[in-house]
């Protein structure tokens, strides 16, 4: 594995995201924190999240564990589940309302027709 290790002999001038180029081409673009602290990688627990959105008034429907593979999997299918059901039904619905504007409309320009 390549590794790069980048130094600078004065700091950049503030945080942000910075493009790290060479010749005309742009390599991958860097984020820059202020702060080492910014970085550091703390999470919470899953009890302690969960209660911390009980404190402010959020319902937590169910606590997913880090360890299941499958979360995502989960989450998307639990929401998408009804939703492909009323987009067929709207569907339909639009459907047979377009044919029964049709034949209405061909009736009455017939029935207005004079010979």
């Amino acid at each position: 594995q390549q590794q790069l290790l980048l130094s600078f002999e004065e700091p950049l001038p503030e945080s942000g995201f910075y493009a790290v180029n060479h010749q005309d081409s742009v390599l991958t673009v860097m984020a820059w924190n202020e702060s080492r602290k910014e970085s550091q990688m703390k999470f919470y627990e899953v009890e302690e999240a969960a209660s911390l959105f009980e404190q402010h008034g959020y319902a937590v429907a169910e606590k997913l564990e880090d360890t299941d593979s499958k979360a995502i999997d989960k989450i998307t299918s639990a929401k998408g589940k009804d939703q492909w059901w009323w987009f067929v039904l709207m569907a339909l619905l639009f459907l047979f309302a377009e044919a029964f504007v049709i034949r209405m409309w061909k009736s009455k320009s017939k029935s207005g027709i004079k010979n």
